[in-house]
């Protein structure tokens, strides 16, 4: 295994939240999670129940603090939608140790940063788009989500009804069965 990679699982932590808890440590320590089992979103802490602004799954990972020391991205909230199973890295311990690794590091927080302008774009693309080009975005672009996520769900990060969706998704030949 790359030392660095064993660098980092030596400070990672199993934690498990429930459904629609709140995904924070104690103390408030700044976290990286990467999630093994189950869903979470996120929203700003601005805008809390109106939209979600995120929407992940397993083999994804997430941060709960401003990586970002100009304030471009806004800082989320971060909640599971399902029960979940995630590794936490303490991001300070973390940052403090990696003067062994200072170009691995600087591709670290670059991979963090286009992550996140990543998901933005991907959000930007939904909220432009129709219904039924919303769902076709989902199951082309992010077919894990698509398939993994409840309707109820699914049509509130993507802002529908429920209804609406049910609707698009009938109407489909070869959509999958999803929940």
């Amino acid at each position: 295994m790359d030392p660095l990679c064993r660098f980092m699982m030596e400070y990672a932590l199993p934690v498990n939240f429930k459904k629609e808890e709140s995904i924070k440590m104690p103390g408030n320590k700044e976290m990286i999670y990467f999630i093994n089992k189950g869903q979470a979103i996120a929203y700003s802490q601005s805008n809390q129940f109106q939209s979600w602004v995120r929407l992940i799954g397993p083999n994804s990972f997430f941060y709960d603090f401003q990586i970002d020391t100009e304030h471009r991205f806004q800082l989320l909230k971060w909640e599971a939608l399902s029960p979940l199973e995630i590794l936490a890295i303490p991001f300070h311990a973390l940052q403090s140790n990696m003067n062994n690794f200072p170009n691995q590091w600087g591709k670290f927080i670059s991979h963090l940063h286009q992550v996140d302008h990543e998901r933005i774009e991907q959000m930007a693309n939904l909220t432009s788009l129709k219904n039924q080009e919303k769902v076709d975005y989902m199951e082309n672009n992010l077919p894990q989500i698509f398939i993994q996520t409840k309707y109820e769900h699914l049509a509130k990060f993507l802002g529908m009804s429920r209804e609406s969706l049910n609707r698009i998704i009938s109407k489909k030949n070869n959509c999958p069965s999803i929940f």
